[in-house]
């Protein structure tokens, strides 16, 4: 009986040998990475204030901003349209200049690093009724009061915000 403990002593102690382990070189904790999306917003704040002051009197929609519904209606009023917004937008700007035209400035993660700048031309005749949500009112209501939605044109892009206010001078200077 005494042999059994004893070789049962013996194995155990064979099966408790411990492996050592080579010790992996520890990382650095406290430094968080910075993913591409935070950066690009970053550099989108630093060039929007850099921006030229005199245009933001013509600003009718600011993403960075949140809109009551009275001013989310005047907004569908104007545009003819709901007024859509994606998840990947760092930054939506859209201008009205007392001339009747207007652009839409976009800068996202879909623009590849871009301001994407698209012209409008909007309605000289507003609606004064609430648009219907039906496609085919909003339609005829709009051939009733004989003016079009809001119309773009094709969009350009430009690295810097400076390029987009060089841009935007042409079209505020263009009279119809």
């Amino acid at each position: 009986m005494e042999l059994l403990k004893q070789q049962e002593k013996e194995t155990v102690l064979c099966f408790k040998t411990e492996v050592t382990k080579s010790k992996k070189p520890q990382k650095r904790v406290n430094k968080k990475p910075v993913d591409s999306t935070t950066s690009a917003k970053r550099k989108v704040n630093l060039q929007l204030k850099k921006r030229d002051p005199f245009y933001n009197q013509f600003i009718i929609f600011d993403s960075s901003k949140s809109l009551s519904i009275e001013e989310n209606n005047k907004l569908k009023k104007l545009l003819g349209r709901e007024l859509q917004m994606w998840e990947g937008d760092f930054r939506r700007l859209i201008y009205k200049f007392p001339n009747g035209s207007g652009i839409s400035v976009v800068m996202s993660i879909y623009t590849a690093g871009y301001w994407e700048v698209t012209d409008m031309n909007f309605s000289t005749k507003p609606i004064k009724k609430s648009l219907p949500k039906k496609k085919r009112l909003r339609k005829k209501l709009m051939a009733k009061y004989n003016s079009d939605p809001v119309t773009t044109s094709n969009i350009n892009r430009y690295l810097l915000f400076s390029d987009v206010e060089e841009h935007m001078a042409k079209v505020y200077a263009y009279h119809k």
